[in-house]
């Protein structure tokens, strides 16, 4: 997102949206992805959830610039600002924090990567938001890039490419 707001890009690609988002960017008109927010615990946790109130009093961590949501907002949270996935999974291991907030996609295919998903189990998903493709407001050349994604991503949606390609990323 700095690149974009310091004129070192034009767009970004995949971005949440959020209301506060929305006052800065243009979206693109159909979102590429879903991402589920959820928590990620130790396996062995006794962590019995009851909604995301059941989260007030924890230590979490996420990853600094991750959209997680509005509705998390609403819950006063531990929340500790972390560099990358990588060390999130570090902390929980460490019992620094008590759960991992993150991306089910794309922490999934983090953990598989790295062999480590039995260590780890998923709460309920307690938040989603749709992806884009984004641009600042200001920036005429990023509308114009938005505007002929949404003429690609239409032409691709229609020949069945996108849910192949799903497919292939996520075995879904």
């Amino acid at each position: 997102m700095n690149y974009i707001k310091n004129g070192e890009g034009d767009v970004l690609f995949p971005t949440g949206m959020n209301n506060a988002r929305k006052k800065i960017y243009n979206y693109s008109k159909r979102s590429i992805n879903q991402a589920n927010f959820l928590v990620y615990v130790p396996i062995e946790s006794k962590f019995k959830w009851d909604g995301i109130k059941s989260l007030k009093g924890l230590r979490l961590g996420f990853v600094r610039g991750y959209n997680l949501g509005d509705k998390l907002k609403k819950v006063n949270i531990d929340l500790s600002d972390l560099n990358s996935m990588a060390h999130g999974f570090i902390m929980l291991d460490k019992k620094r924090i008590d759960g991992f907030l993150g991306y089910e996609y794309n922490w999934d295919y983090f953990l598989i990567q790295k062999k480590m998903k039995s260590k780890y189990k998923k709460l309920p998903v307690f938040d989603s938001s749709s992806e884009y493709l984004i641009a600042l407001k200001s920036n005429r050349n990023g509308t114009k890039l938005i505007k002929d994604f949404d003429k690609g991503n239409l032409i691709l949606m229609k020949k069945g490419r996108i849910e192949e390609i799903k497919r292939r990323w996520f075995g879904k």
